[in-house]
């Protein structure tokens, strides 16, 4: 249940091990994640990026990794020596979200590693390879021993990169939820904008929406905007009355989109007028224009849809 604080206690005795095999895994792992980690940001460096689900995903990490910081040092100072810094246990829980390994083993239970080497292995959208737990058992006896396996998925030629999925949907997409676990995020994941509704109450709710998936939640809140301004309506969509996407609803939507794409653009505005490009707001530029991307087709798309609902009937 507690898988990062145990192997973030564990990553702690290998970055102070000095033994020749945790020397040699050290020397392959990244000096500083911090840069890449949008939980290790700024708040000024998070809103950068545009994403509200993005700042929500930190927002609540920041109290997760409180509470696995703790369990490491309560476990560290039963262990070692020496209490472990606050940094070395902020590298450690760095290294656990960046390399950690989800596999199903022969029981079919689901399971948390990080392997030497392993590790090291990329992730990609359509991998040729995936990680398996082989139990086998021994020659002598009735002891089961289980290995660690790269397994291909498709003939691999020679000189390609093997790479694997680091998760699906939750996972690695949409794009802020790679960048949020992983430090990187690619588009062919799915571009994923998000735009703003704001309801009766004031209250503003929030959606996420690509070139061909709107969300039908969405629909009904846009559904009951357009209620409101109907005098012989209170607004509310009954429970048994149909919503469906309607050609003044896709329009609707798709302005929302173009509302949305304006506030992204004076986001990067801003940034432009700093003097250096750091990591974070490379990534930060990156993260908009793929929600950008996804706006923007989803604007189109839906304009098209509209049109050519109301040139059927």
């Amino acid at each position: 249940e507690n898988w990062a604080a145990e192997i973030a206690s564990r990553m702690v005795s290998v970055i102070r091990s000095d033994s020749e095999r945790d020397v040699l895994w050290r020397r392959l792992f990244p000096s500083d994640l911090r840069p890449y980690l949008p939980v290790r940001w700024t708040e000024d460096e998070v809103t950068l990026s545009g994403s509200r689900a993005l700042a929500g995903g930190c927002d609540a990490a920041y109290f997760s990794r409180a509470e696995v910081a703790f369990d490491v040092a309560a476990d560290d100072q039963k262990t070692l020596t020496v209490p472990a810094t606050t940094e070395e246990v902020e590298y450690a829980m760095d290294l656990v979200q960046t390399r950690t390994c989800r596999i199903t083993d022969g029981s079919g239970r689901i399971c948390r590693v990080l392997a030497p080497v392993f590790d090291m292995i990329n992730h990609a959208p359509f991998p040729n390879a995936e990680f398996v737990c082989v139990e086998e058992k021994e020659k002598n006896g009735d002891a089961v021993s289980s290995a660690l396996v790269v397994r291909c998925l498709r003939p691999i030629s020679s000189g390609e990169e093997i790479t694997i999925s680091y998760g699906g949907r939750g996972t690695t997409s949409p794009p802020w939820r790679c960048l949020f676990n992983y430090g990187f995020f690619v588009s062919e994941e799915g571009d994923v904008g998000e735009v703003r509704v704001l309801d009766r109450n004031g209250s503003v709710r929030r959606f996420e929406l690509s070139a061909d998936e709107v969300p039908f939640e969405l629909v009904v809140a846009v559904h009951e905007i357009l209620r409101a301004g109907n005098e012989d309506s209170d607004g509310d969509v009954g429970e048994h009355e149909e919503v469906s996407l309607t050609p003044e609803v896709a329009r609707f939507i798709a302005n929302l989109c173009v509302e949305a794409v304006e506030g992204l653009k004076k986001l990067g505005e801003s940034e432009n007028m700093m003097e250096d490009m750091s990591v974070p707001a490379s990534l930060c530029k990156d993260l908009r224009e793929s929600q950008i991307r996804a706006l923007k087709s989803a604007n189109e798309s839906l304009r098209i849809f509209a049109r050519e609902e109301e040139s059927n009937k």
